[in-house]
């Protein structure tokens, strides 16, 4: 599985590499990612069997492809502005739904969202201690 993460995020980082300075600022477009990525599997001489080329594995190299740098940092912003207006336990719950986007594509799955929606409404529920 740690094999199969760093040939996906292999491929991705081959997407922007070799996309020029319109696909590091722009992207591909969310929906031309699967070709994308296909294609640098092929490029790369991936090792792995065409059945497991999956989506990068990260989350924010996956924005970064789809919506360039550009998209990228506006999603970092976003992301960033909302620690500012939360507190408490749910502060834990956004450490783990950033912190899952490293190693998954947490936001572009069922799984994934479902994940981030039950992790923030756990610790939403969690009291806080206020005086």
């Amino acid at each position: 599985s740690v094999t199969m993460r760093l040939e996906s995020f292999k491929a991705g980082a081959h997407v922007l590499k070799t996309g020029g300075l319109k696909t590091l600022l722009f992207g591909k477009g969310a929906g031309d990612l699967p070709g994308s990525l296909n294609r640098a599997y092929i490029e790369t001489a991936s090792r792995l069997q065409e059945k497991f080329w999956k989506r990068t594995h990260n989350q924010y190299l996956a924005w970064w492809i789809g919506c360039g740098l550009i998209g990228l940092i506006l999603w970092l912003v976003v992301l960033l502005a909302s620690w500012n207006s939360i507190e408490g336990s749910l502060k834990l719950a956004w450490w783990i739904v950033a912190i899952s986007c490293l190693a998954e594509d947490t936001l572009e799955s069922q799984a994934g969202v479902t994940f981030a929606a039950l992790a923030i409404t756990i610790f939403t529920l969690v009291p806080s201690s206020r005086n």
